[in-house]
């Protein structure tokens, strides 16, 4: 059986896509990914722009899936042309779609997809990273849960707790 990924580990493959620039759609890959590595969001949730909405510049709202409560959004989570799509209610990155960047991000990526127990995963691994990036800075489970919009701190366990693998480690 593998090794389970360390957190250094993890950011590394979350950050591995950018090593085979040049690729097409760069710049709205480049801000999808930013949103998924700072924000921790769901990967479809950037593509479904009703469920923002702007309060500050390059802050947003975002309703997440499942019921979730209400997150903020800022920073380097809202890179400028997906903060535009929110505030004009348009249609975020080009129009170029999440199957089209499952696609590429596979074709691209240049090491092998990380897997829990259960399944290969594709964009989740960036969730996992933010939830542990905010325990190594010292949030409490209750502090990490309200960021994540979790009603309660059951989640954070689980995204600690599972284990995460990459066969080339």
């Amino acid at each position: 059986m593998p090794t389970p990924l360390t957190f250094q580990q993890l950011d590394d493959w979350c950050n591995s896509i950018f090593d085979s620039y040049p690729w097409p759609y760069y710049n709205e890959m480049a801000d999808y990914i930013s949103i998924l590595y700072h924000g921790g969001c769901r990967s479809t949730e950037p593509f479904d722009i009703t469920r923002w909405a702007p309060y500050a510049y390059r802050s947003a709202y975002l309703q997440p899936l499942k019921g979730n409560n209400t997150r903020e959004l800022h920073g380097a989570a809202m890179p400028l042309n997906f903060y535009n799509s929110i505030v004009s209610q348009a249609t975020p990155f080009n129009g170029v779609t999440i199957y089209q960047f499952e696609h590429l991000f596979k074709k691209m990526l240049p090491l092998p997809l990380i897997t829990t127990a259960e399944k290969k995963e594709l964009f989740y691994p960036y969730r996992y990273r933010f939830v542990r990036q905010l325990k190594e800075f010292g949030d409490t489970d209750a502090e990490i849960a309200g960021k994540m919009g979790w009603t309660t701190t059951a989640m954070v366990s689980t995204y600690l707790s599972t284990e995460l693998f990459y066969s080339g480690f």
